[in-house]
């Protein structure tokens, strides 16, 4: 990312695809933060365990006005929980 810039992703989940309406985006812990760390593996906030259906959202920022972040791609890794 161009220096002054940053992106930040939150995720909302739920059963079904009714349920991300009413569902709150979350970062690692909380809805009050986010995944900052780009290029990073993460497990997601165990409040998506067992959630069928998933919606993220970037927030891009920038304190440059000449800089503007950017993400060519996204890429996300399923693993079933065992039981």
């Amino acid at each position: 990312l161009p220096q002054g810039t940053m992106i930040e992703i939150q995720f909302r989940s739920g059963d079904d695809a009714n349920d991300l309406d009413g569902a709150t985006f979350v970062g690692p812990t909380s809805p009050s933060d986010a995944y900052t760390e780009l290029g990073q593996i993460y497990s997601l906030n165990p409040d998506h365990d067992g959630d069928r259906w998933i919606q993220y959202q970037l927030r891009l920022s920038t304190s440059a006005p000449s800089q503007s972040p950017s993400l060519d791609e996204i890429q996300f890794y399923y693993a079933p929980m065992l039981r």
